[in-house]
């Protein structure tokens, strides 16, 4: 973060996300899910996460750096691969061609929100982050739901846990 700051283009940080965030929850007392995991706990969480963070980035860098998300969609991707044989095969064969898109289709939201020009942060406000903060597989924006993205005091917990997680300060990711 401190490079991407001194680029004389506004630079974008882009988050990977999935609507799934929406079932996800902190589990404060238990970040890593060693008492209570399964396979969606665990990935709609870090979802619920990674949209916290880039929410409280988003916050944090307005005027200085584009944060966006996006949702690829309903993919066939390597997500089954925990899950029992017959149910991939299932999966593979079934679901995935009738139901889902291909990994190039769930590029195709990536390429655009990394890469249009109509996406730039003007500020943190709801209104701008419910317009053009995340996008949905057609491009379209994808309405940010949920309060608990709004939750200042949860963001900013989460942003201090981050932070002393990985053993550096706010001030040194995000120099003014």
């Amino acid at each position: 973060l401190p490079n991407m700051l001194k680029s004389p283009h506004q630079p974008r940080l882009l988050f990977v996300g999935s609507k799934l965030y929406e079932l996800g929850s902190v589990h404060w007392d238990d970040l890593q899910l060693q008492q209570r995991y399964t396979s969606l706990g665990a990935y709609s969480q870090s979802k619920m996460v990674e949209m916290l963070l880039a929410f409280e980035l988003r916050r944090r860098l307005a005027g200085r750096v584009t944060v966006v998300a996006c949702h690829p969609g309903n993919c066939v991707t390597e997500v089954a691969r925990s899950i029992p044989r017959v149910l991939q095969v299932l999966y593979k064969t079934i679901v995935g061609p009738l139901c889902l898109l291909s990994a190039e289709e769930g590029a195709r939201p990536v390429l655009h929100a990394a890469t249009c020009e109509a996406f730039t942060c003007k500020g943190p406000d709801v209104a701008s982050l419910r317009r053009d903060f995340y996008f949905h597989s057609d491009g379209r924006p994808w309405p940010v739901v949920g309060s608990v993205l709004h939750d200042d005091a949860r963001r900013a917990r989460l942003w201090h846990v981050a932070t002393t997680l990985v053993g550096t300060t706010s001030a040194s990711l995000l120099p003014e």
